[in-house]
C-alpha cells in the first residue's frame, strides 16, 4: 500500500504516511482541506470495493469446500472440518454483507437528507427573492408620481449658497457683491430658484423674498429684512399727483407723496427715470438700478447705451438691455437672471404698434437683419422667428396675437408662442374678437371659436368686401349683400354694384347701435355732387333698409 500524498510504502490499513499525516494536520487553507476530504472519500470508496470483492471470493470458497466434502474418504472428519470453516466464512460473509448493505443505506439516507436540505434552502431563497421584488416595487417611484418638493428647504439651501458667496466676496474685496455677481458665481442646481427681492447687506447677511421654486411661487423667505446705514447721497423718491415718479432732493411736498428713498454710492448721483418699484440712477458714467421701496441696490453697475433699452410696459420694469465688453446682455428684473450675448437691436416701441406688450409674457423682440427674433427673457433662447413684417400685437384674454403682412399683402396670424394659426394660411382680412375669430379670403369667410374650432364656413361669393365683429359685406353678381356672421342674409341690394366705378370704404362702414351703414363711393359722380357716395343701411331691430345719396364721404 502506498501513501496517497507522497507515494511511500505504508501499511494496508493506512492512507497517509506519518510525515504526510503531520503535514496534513497543519492544513489551514480551504483548498488543502478539500483535497484531504477528497482523498479520504476515494479511500472509502476503494475499501467498499475491496469488501465487495472479498465477499464474492468467500462465496466461491464455500462452493469449493462443499465439493471437497463429497470426495474425501473420511467424510465425518472432513465434514466437521469443513463445517467449522463454513461457519467462519458465513460469519465473515455476514459481517461484510452487513457493511456492504448498511453503507448504501447510509448513502441513501444521506442523499435524502441532502435533497431535503436543498429543497428547504431553495424554498427559503425563492421566498427571499419574492420579498425583495415586493419591497423593491414598493420603493420604486411611479413614473407619473408627482415629486414632492420641500419648498422651505429649497429656499434655505439656495439662500445658504448666496450667503456663502457674499461672505467670500466681502472677505476678499471689503465690499458687498452685486446680485449680478452672485448669479454668475452661484453653484446651486438642485432646483430652479428665482427671487425677485434680494438684499445683500454689508455684514454679509442676505434677505430673499418673492421666491419661486421650479417656477412655482412660494411663501417662504430667507434671512431677515433690515435697514442698513449706507454711505453716499440719500435721495427721496416722490410720486407726483399729476405724473408718475420723479427723484428730487427737495420738492414741494404739498403736491406729491413720498414713495421711498435710495442711498447712492457716491455724491455724484443723477436721476434718469423711475418705474414701478425701481429708480434708474447714473453715477460716474455707470448706471445702477435701485429698489426705492427698501433702499437696496438691485442691479449695477452696468453700461447703458440708450435709455430706450429699458424694457418697460405700463410703468412695470421687466428688463434692461445693457452693454458689456461690446456685447449686449439682458438683465431680467423679474427673475434676477442675466442673458449673455444677445444679438440684434430692440424693436422700437414708438412704431405704429406696441411691442412692449410682449415683456409681460417674458419676450423681447430683437431685429436681426430681416428677421424678428423673439428672445425668451427667462432662458435667453430665441423661442421663434418671424420673417414677415409685424403689423400689430393684439391682447385678448391674456393671450397676445401677432399679425403680420406677407409679401402678397395678405395677413398671417400667430399666437404669443410663435405658432401660425388657422392652418398657417394667408387671409385678406381678419377680426380677433373676445371669444371668436373671423378670417376671410377673396370669396369666403370663416368663424372660429376661442379654442380655434371652426364654427362657420360660409358659402362662396364673388367677393367678400369686408368682415366686422357682427356683420359681413359681400358681392354676388351686381348685388350688394349684408350678412350676419352665421352666413345668414340680412338684406340684398340688387343691381347696385359696378366694379368699374364703385369703391367700398372699409373704414367708414360701421355698425352703430342696431344700424349697419355701408359706404360706397361712385367715381363717375364728381366730388361735391349728390350721388358721389351712397350709404346703404339696414336696421337689425326694425329690419328697415334703404340708401342715402350723399355729396361727400362722411
Amino acid at each position: 500500500m502506498k501513501c496517497n500524498r507522497c507515494g511511500k510504502e505504508i501499511e494496508e490499513t493506512e492512507i497517509f504516511c506519518k510525515d504526510c499525516k503531520k503535514y496534513l494536520k497543519e492544513f489551514s487553507s480551504k483548498s488543502d482541506v478539500e483535497v484531504l476530504e477528497e482523498l479520504i472519500e476515494n479511500q472509502k470508496n476503494l475499501t467498499d470495493l475491496e469488501n465487495t470483492k472479498e465477499l464474492i471470493n468467500l462465496d466461491k470458497l464455500v462452493e469449493e469446500e462443499l465439493k471437497k466434502e463429497e470426495t474425501v474418504e473420511d467424510k465425518t472428519i472432513v465434514f466437521e472440518t469443513n463445517k467449522e470453516k463454513i461457519e467462519k466464512i458465513k460469519e465473515t460473509r455476514e459481517e461484510l454483507n452487513k457493511e456492504v448493505i448498511e453503507d448504501p443505506k447510509k448513502e441513501k439516507n444521506n442523499k435524502k437528507k441532502l435533497i431535503i436540505i436543498v429543497s428547504i434552502v431553495s424554498i427559503v431563497l425563492i421566498g427571499l427573492i419574492i420579498l425583495l421584488v415586493i419591497f423593491s416595487s414598493k420603493d420604486k417611484p411611479e413614473e407619473n408620481k408627482e415629486i414632492i418638493i420641500d419648498y422651505e428647504k429649497a429656499i434655505n439651501a439656495y439662500g445658504d449658497n448666496v450667503t456663502q458667496i457674499t461672505h467670500d466676496y466681502i472677505t476678499k474685496n471689503e465690499d458687498t457683491p452685486t446680485w449680478q455677481y452672485i448669479l454668475e458665481n452661484i453653484d446651486y442646481d438642485r432646483y430652479e430658484v428665482e427671487c425677485s427681492i434680494h438684499n445683500v447687506y454689508k455684514d454679509g447677511s442676505v434677505y430673499l423674498s418673492g421666491c419661486k421654486v421650479n417656477n412655482k411661487k412660494t411663501k417662504y423667505t430667507y434671512g431677515t429684512l433690515k435697514e442698513e446705514i449706507k454711505e453716499g447721497k440719500k435721495v427721496n423718491v416722490y410720486k407726483l399727483n399729476y405724473s408718475g415718479f420723479i427723484v428730487y432732493t427737495g420738492i414741494d411736498e404739498t403736491s406729491s407723496i413720498l414713495a421711498g428713498t435710495i442711498t447712492c454710492k457716491t455724491e455724484e448721483c443723477t436721476y434718469i427715470n423711475a418705474y414701478d418699484n425701481y429708480v434708474l440712477i447714473e453715477e460716474e458714467n455707470e448706471y445702477y438700478l435701485y429698489d426705492y421701496t427698501n433702499d437696496s441696490l438691485n442691479f449695477g453697475p452696468f453700461k447703458l447705451n440708450s435709455e430706450y433699452n429699458v424694457l418697460v410696459h405700463n410703468n412695470i420694469l421687466y428688463g434692461i438691455i445693457y452693454n458689456e465688453e461690446n456685447t449686449n446682455n439682458i438683465y431680467n428684473v423679474q427673475t434676477g437672471k442675466i442673458l449673455k450675448n444677445i444679438k440684434g437691436f430692440l424693436l422700437p416701441g414708438e412704431m405704429d404698434f406696441d411691442p412692449t406688450i410682449m415683456y409681460k409674457y417674458n419676450y423681447a423682440i430683437l431685429v436681426n437683419g430681416e428677421k424678428h427674433e423673439f428672445v425668451n427673457l427667462k432662458t435667453g433662447n430665441i423661442s421663434y422667428t418671424i420673417k414677415e413684417s409685424i403689423l400689430s400685437f393684439i391682447e385678448k384674454n391674456k393671450i397676445v396675437y401677432i399679425t403680420t403682412l406677407t409679401s402678397n399683402n395678405k395677413y398671417k396670424i400667430y399666437n404669443s408662442n410663435g405658432k401660425a394659426l388657422f392652418d398657417g394660411k394667408e387671409y385678406v382680412n381678419f377680426i380677433i374678437g373676445e371669444n371668436s375669430f373671423l378670417v376671410s379670403t377673396e370669396n369666403n369667410f370663416k368663424v372660429y371659436d376661442k379654442n380655434l374650432n371652426i364654427e362657420v364656413n360660409s358659402k362662396t361669393y364673388d367677393k367678400v368686401l369686408g368682415i366686422y365683429q357682427d356683420f359681413v359685406v359681400a358681392l354676388k353678381d351686381t348685388n350688394l349683400i349684408l350678412l350676419n356672421t352665421d352666413d345668414k342674409e340680412y338684406v340684398t341690394f340688387e343691381n347696385v354694384w359696378d366694379d368699374a366705378t364703385n369703391v367700398f370704404h372699409y373704414n367708414l362702414t360701421r355698425k352703430v347701435d342696431n344700424k349697419i351703414s355701408v359706404i360706397i363711393e361712385n367715381k363717375k359722380v364728381p366730388s361735391g355732387t349728390i350721388g358721389n357716395s351712397i350709404e346703404y343701411y339696414y336696421d337689425i331691430k326694425t329690419k328697415r333698409s334703404g340708401f342715402i345719396e350723399k355729396s361727400s364721404l362722411d
